[in-house]
């Protein structure tokens, strides 16, 4: 069980540095839809959801839509995932 477990963390440090490459290769500015902060995130999009509704990721409203700046993604991992 325990070699499951670490290959499982294992993994997600993975990903994690890979979203974090990939985030980093972008324009700061560049704007993410839900979906893909979600997706990046592993988390659903009513997680995202309260996650921006505490305060814990910025985004940005376009007329009726929620956007995530690359820079704000980048910040939340560093702060809120141990990146």
């Amino acid at each position: 069980m325990k070699k499951k477990q670490s290959q499982k963390m294992s993994d997600s440090r993975e990903w994690m540095e890979e979203v974090k490459k990939h985030l980093s290769s972008l324009d700061p500015n560049y704007l993410l839809m839900r979906a893909e902060v979600a997706g990046f995130l592993r988390i659903s999009l009513q997680t995202l959801y309260r996650r921006c509704k505490k305060g814990l990721i910025k985004f940005v409203k376009a007329e009726r839509n929620v956007r995530f700046r690359a820079q704000a993604v980048l910040t939340y991992i560093e702060v809120h995932q141990g990146g």
